[in-house]
């Protein structure tokens, strides 16, 4: 038993599988067309998307403070602390210096606290840059600072090596 296949007919009752072929690849061509050039704009306007802005903690306002002048066996600090960090994120923190250079450093509060209290003892203990998360820096007076940190409570400590006093302005970035 031979199946047939059912060809469709015009009014003439004639074939018209032929007379649609073309059609179809007309379509075809058109879609393709269509498509790459719906491809083309999209890649035409990358350049004019804004970058995405990344998701960050930052401190809500701008804090001054001065930092007292190094001396031959001391440097000037101050800690900014960042209490009760509950997540793991980026961090962003605006810095800016009047009279001179600071250097950064991210570090523990609890390495901090244990640091500045010990530092005025005679022994003067130096500055532990080995725990810092970030930094310390280099001397700057103006720059954003960028860094991860986990969980917990932090401090962001500007520290003075010059002979002069500094103000140091933390603020949102």
């Amino acid at each position: 038993m031979s199946f047939i296949r059912p060809v469709a007919l015009n009014k003439s009752r004639e074939r018209s599988g032929m007379a649609r072929r073309p059609w179809r690849r007309r379509s075809i061509v058109i879609g393709a067309v269509i498509v790459v050039l719906s491809i083309g704009i999209v890649f035409a306007s990358l350049p004019y998307l804004q970058p995405p802005t990344t998701a960050h903690g930052s401190i809500t306002g701008t804090l001054s403070h001065v930092i007292g002048p190094a001396d031959s066996t001391h440097v000037g600090f101050y800690g900014l602390k960042l209490p009760n960090i509950t997540a793991t994120e980026s961090f962003f923190v605006g810095v800016s210096v009047t009279n001179g250079t600071a250097r950064f450093c991210v570090i523990g509060y609890q390495q901090y606290e244990n640091w500045a209290f010990a530092y005025n003892t005679p022994q003067s203990y130096p500055f532990p840059s080995g725990s810092c998360i970030f930094g310390p820096t280099q001397q700057i007076s103006q720059d954003t600072l960028k860094f991860s940190i986990t969980p917990g409570t932090w401090v962001v400590a500007a520290l003075n090596d010059s002979p002069s006093e500094l103000t140091v302005y933390f603020s949102h970035a």
